[in-house]
């Protein structure tokens, strides 16, 4: 094979590579403008939801006619209270999802400024292209083609490794995240059912400690799994979720703690449990469907390697 061709081999298949990767920032670029516009609008009803549940506690607080009126009934002060602690809950969520807009924000601002390294790839690529076929023809190669093919479907393959490795690598560290609000969560699970049988201050304190380390997880664990879901998108996955709110209106349980209060928390902190339980096992399903494709795709370069190896002994 003329060293001009192996040249010529060689650089078309970085130019290939680079394309890839200049497709790859395209999509994932792509999925980052969803997901940071998707935030925004979640961000935007949990402030509306916030302030309606504020308005309430300012009505409450302003002499009024529905403030005497609850006054006159007896139930003022366990309202407000109420009220007190959904509009806390409220504010909470309203910080996640500025938190997740901001991390998205960020992204995307990161992947803008890596453009540049792709603006002039394909025509690189298309250049390349054209030089190896006047060479190939002037020559009058008999494997030209066959090896240009080959080379063609090894970096097609090796790009592909690539990507699902990423997408892996994602996968792992949502996962982590993941694992750990359901640690956090088992504990404070633990810890509410000791409550339902009267487990005291302590354990109560300890679970909210576990509910309040387990909401400030949750915003990583949404972050890297909107992560993974932009990788997903280069290996032809179509994957997402949207995490649980945490069950933590603390007050609430303070103010009204009894068997009543400490069930429903039970019960909430199970279905967060059981949500959470349920994206770790989609995950887990996804990486292992992505480590069986790539280990096809080492298989067919060994092929290809093979015949490669064949032709160029043959000439």
């Amino acid at each position: 094979m003329p060293q001009a061709i192996e040249q010529l081999n060689k650089e078309l298949a970085e130019a290939r590579a680079l394309l890839r990767r200049k497709q790859h920032h395209e999509q994932v670029l792509a999925r980052t403008e969803q997901q940071v516009a998707s935030a925004e609008a979640a961000l935007q009803l949990a402030e509306e939801r916030a302030a309606g549940e504020q308005k309430d506690v300012d009505q409450l607080e302003r002499v009024s006619f529905k403030a005497l009126w609850a006054a006159v009934i007896g139930a003022r002060e366990e309202r407000l209270d109420i009220e007190r602690a959904e509009a806390a809950a409220a504010q909470i969520r309203v910080e996640q999802e500025r938190a997740r807009v901001r991390r998205l924000i960020q992204d995307r601002a990161s992947l803008e400024a890596a453009g540049a390294e792709f603006e002039a790839a394909e025509e690189r690529f298309r250049e390349l292209l054209a030089d190896k076929e006047r060479a190939v023809l002037m020559l009058g190669l008999p494997a030209g083609g066959e090896l240009e093919a080959i080379a063609d479907q090894a970096a097609g393959l090796s790009a592909e490794r690539r990507e699902l490795k990423e997408a892996c690598d994602a996968g792992r560290r949502a996962l982590e995240w993941v694992d750990e609000v359901g640690r956090l969560l088992g504990s404070a699970g633990a810890a509410s059912g000791w409550d339902l049988i009267g487990g005291g201050e302590l354990v109560s304190q300890f679970k909210y400690d576990k509910l309040d380390s387990a909401g400030r997880a949750v915003a990583y664990a949404q972050w890297a799994l909107d992560a993974f879901s932009r990788e997903l998108v280069d290996v032809g996955v179509e994957q997402r979720h949207r995490v649980p709110a945490i069950p933590n209106n603390w007050l609430t349980d303070v103010l009204f703690d009894n068997i009543f209060t400490d069930a429903v928390r039970n019960g909430q902190i199970r279905n967060a449990t059981e949500q959470f339980r349920s994206i770790r096992d989609a995950v887990q399903t996804t990486i292992r469907s992505l480590g069986e494709r790539d280990a096809e795709a080492e298989r067919s370069l060994v092929r290809l390697q093979t015949r490669k190896e064949t032709l160029l002994v043959g000439d």
